[in-house]
């Protein structure tokens, strides 16, 4: 079956759209955590609930993969986990109003929000890439729509926040969430032909096996280094607002801000990064992740946050261009989806054990000394990913998979 150019750009121009719509809805929960301060939490029980939502993800993510892989379904389970995210938007301001005399219905949904923080994006990554690869399209140049909507969006509720409070942007987040699953619901992608469709073995799952595989345990390595922010740090932004003198309503302004430096460089390293190994595109963010930090604890003022905004761009869009591809072109097809799922597995690791200690750790030293503490720790993990390549090439004789697909092409 031969699909003409027509065809490829509908189904490109589709998931361009849910690029858009669920990163526009995921948008919201940039005020999770501006909220639960505004309610009362502190810096120990953010972190405390940081660490539950971790043990939480590093449960159901596995099994949130293995169902889309066993059922063939990533699509239906991608959609599945955006709906959760809409019913706890609608369910977390009214929580909040009663939290005072009631914190159990907070704490219920602060658990519920665990089982779909991380798997939501694993699921996201792995079913576009799933979708998009086999006809030809560039991942990254999807993936920078999603940045744009999720930029333009959470812009626009940094400056809507100050008049409509911050339960109003999560009832929002809900409307994308539906608008989002009705239209994916009724989106087909087109049949692949014989020759394209994916060769998967029927056998029994035994997603354990791709710990044996070299290079998805060295690009390990780099997932711990790049979800760090995730992990880590957005938990405690208020805080670095705070110690840059800067309102932590405008979490939202900087962070799409972000997104935007996120696309443009998306769009260049579709233009004119091709050519470059994706193992120095994952160095190259590894460092600017520490830089990152170093930003934030040295920021004073609006203008030093936007430029540590600017350096989080950098990193996301190398992030999100090269891991995902990277990972589903080094593993079996019949485990893709529970390989994305399993590099958020690995981010809930480091977030259990960072935010377990975190909050207190702030509170002793302050935010500043946590994140000079952060940037040292991303940049020696970034030097032990740096290693491992030539370690597996030369000393262990394990050919790097771009250099199997430049032989294949």
């Amino acid at each position: 079956m031969h699909h003409d150019e027509k065809e490829i750009k509908q189904l490109t121009m589709g998931l361009i759209l849910f690029q858009i719509l669920s990163f526009a809805a995921l948008a919201s929960m940039n005020y999770h955590n501006v909220y639960l301060k505004q309610i009362g939490f502190t810096s120990q029980q953010i972190g405390f609930w940081g660490s539950m939502n971790g043990i939480v993800q590093m449960i159901t993510l596995p099994l949130w993969g293995i169902v889309a892989d066993k059922t063939r379904s990533g699509k239906v389970t991608f959609i599945i986990s955006m709906l959760v995210y809409g019913v706890l938007y609608l369910l977390i301001p009214p929580a909040g109003k009663i939290y005072a005399g009631a914190p159990f219905v907070m704490y219920v949904l602060l658990f519920m929000y665990g089982t779909i923080k991380q798997s939501t994006r694993s699921l996201q990554d792995a079913w576009f890439v799933s979708v998009s690869a086999p006809f030809g399209i560039n991942y990254a140049s999807l993936r920078m729509w999603g940045a744009i909507g999720f930029a333009i969006v959470s812009i626009i509720m940094g400056i809507i926040v100050d008049f409509t409070g911050v339960p109003f942007i999560f009832y929002l987040g809900t409307i994308f969430c539906v608008i989002f699953a009705v239209l994916c619901l009724r989106f087909k992608t087109p049949e692949l032909p014989e020759e394209k469709k994916p060769r998967i073995v029927k056998e029994k799952m035994r997603p354990w096996v791709l710990f044996k595989n070299y290079y998805y345990v060295s690009a390990l390595i780099m997932v711990f280094t790049l979800a760090t922010y995730h992990a880590l740090t957005v938990s405690f932004y208020p805080y670095i607002l705070e110690h840059a003198g800067v309102d932590p309503g405008r979490f939202g302004v900087i962070s799409g801000y972000g997104a935007f430096v996120q696309a443009i460089l998306m769009f260049l390293m579709t233009r004119y990064g091709q050519n470059v190994k994706p193992y120095k595109w994952l160095i190259m963010a590894g460092i600017v992740a520490a830089c990152e930090n170093v930003m934030y604890a040295v920021a004073d003022g609006m203008w030093m946050m936007l430029i540590a905004g600017t350096l989080w761009g950098i990193e996301m869009g190398i992030n999100v261009s090269v891991l995902p591809r990277y990972v589903f072109s080094i593993v079996p097809q019949q485990y893709a989806t529970t390989a994305q799922t399993f590099n958020g597995t690995v981010m809930m690791v480091l977030c259990v054990v960072g935010n377990v200690v975190a909050g207190y750790f702030i509170a002793a030293v302050g935010i500043s000394t946590y994140n000079v503490c952060i940037a040292a720790f991303q940049l020696f993990l970034t030097m032990i990913f740096a290693l491992s390549i030539p370690f597996g090439a030369k000393v262990l004789k394990k050919t790097p998979p771009w250099l199997t697909q430049e032989e294949n092409a």
